[in-house]
């Protein structure tokens, strides 16, 4: 998927570094004190619950990896832009949620959770 972040396209993938940036933003930490990442499994529910903050996260992310990566500020204003332009951020919810659906390395996770979760 690609999306549009202070005037450049961005090209969002769901890769390793993707997975280990949620896993830092979405961690639990068990009575023991061991932390341990849900970052596809919150992130999907957040996502399916349509919260926005969620949308941040994920292109923080996605794109963290990236030496050009953009500001925080500046994903947040390209969401918010969005929003604007499209009237409101349903379009930007179905997409992120087919990548992670799609994406070899999410795919099998995402798949996984439905099933447990009982979302069709």
């Amino acid at each position: 998927m690609k999306f549009k972040i202070a005037d450049k396209d961005y090209e969002i993938v769901a890769g390793m570094s993707f997975i280990n940036q949620m896993d830092k933003y979405y961690a639990v930490e068990d009575q023991k004190g061991i932390k341990f990442g849900l970052g596809i499994n919150l992130g999907y529910s957040y996502i399916i619950q349509k919260n926005p903050t969620v949308l941040q996260n994920f292109f923080m992310s996605a794109l963290h990896h990236r030496k050009d990566k953009p500001s925080p500020s500046e994903i947040e204003q390209a969401i918010v832009d969005y929003a604007e332009e499209n009237n409101g951020l349903d379009g930007l919810f179905e997409e992120v949620g087919k990548l992670l659906e799609t994406s070899p390395l999410t795919a099998d996770t995402v798949k996984h959770f439905k099933k447990t979760a009982k979302i069709d």
